[in-house]
């Protein structure tokens, strides 16, 4: 009884005095949620049939929207500084959404030029949920915060802050902490400094015998 005391001492970073230096670290597979930032997605077609005095005439239809976009799966991280992602998300289908514009009826305004008019705007389709896989990097201070680059988009960049220990152990003289929550705020490639999606992840809480080789 009074080793495992001991043993519970010692992976509490706040109370090991034999140990002098705490080092936050990611390792494992975190369960994952991003959403909150909106796209603007737009579809059209052009359509002709009607001649007038300036000639053949065509007519362009179609609208535009802002949807909001959302990914969830897995981020798992090697314990160093390698991560890889599997993400489900919507995929929005150009071709189909431009196939949705109807054609136009035509008509003649008083001066005999043409006139398109259309029943409606067409609407955007999505694909059915898509899986992508992403690598990437990431970096973690000794505060339990860092940054996650992801190659999804031209290259996502993810601010972290992390919450709670899933696990602890001490090696070579450092006490390592995989933090059990993170808290996420990417940062959106087409607007510099400005949040996109907001998101957390959560340790999938995988068995850790003592210290992964990658720690030590």
């Amino acid at each position: 009884m009074k080793s495992f005391w001991l043993l519970l001492v010692c992976v509490l970073p706040s109370m090991c005095f034999a140990q002098t230096t705490v080092k936050y670290t990611l390792s494992g597979t975190y369960i994952t949620e991003l959403s909150g930032a909106e796209t603007t997605y737009s579809w059209s077609k052009i359509f002709g049939g009607c001649t007038d005095g300036r000639g053949p005439e065509t007519a362009t239809g179609g609208d535009s929207k802002r949807y909001p976009v959302a990914y969830y799966g897995t981020l798992t991280f090697n314990g160093t500084t390698g991560l890889s992602a599997k993400l489900t998300t919507s995929v929005f289908d150009q071709s189909k959404s431009n196939a949705t514009v109807p054609k136009p009826t035509w008509s003649y305004d008083p001066v005999g030029n043409c006139v398109a008019t259309f029943s409606n705007n067409g609407y955007a389709v999505f694909d059915p949920l898509t899986v992508v896989s992403a690598t990437g990097s990431y970096s973690i201070n000794a505060t339990g915060t860092g940054t996650l680059k992801l190659s999804l988009g031209g290259g996502v960049v993810v601010y972290f802050q992390t919450t709670g220990s899933f696990a602890s152990c001490a090696s070579g003289g450092t006490i390592y902490v995989v933090p059990n929550t993170i808290m996420l705020e990417a940062i959106d490639p087409k607007t510099p400094n400005a949040i996109g999606e907001l998101g957390v992840a959560e340790h999938a809480n995988q068995v850790m015998m003592g210290c992964p080789p990658s720690f030590q």
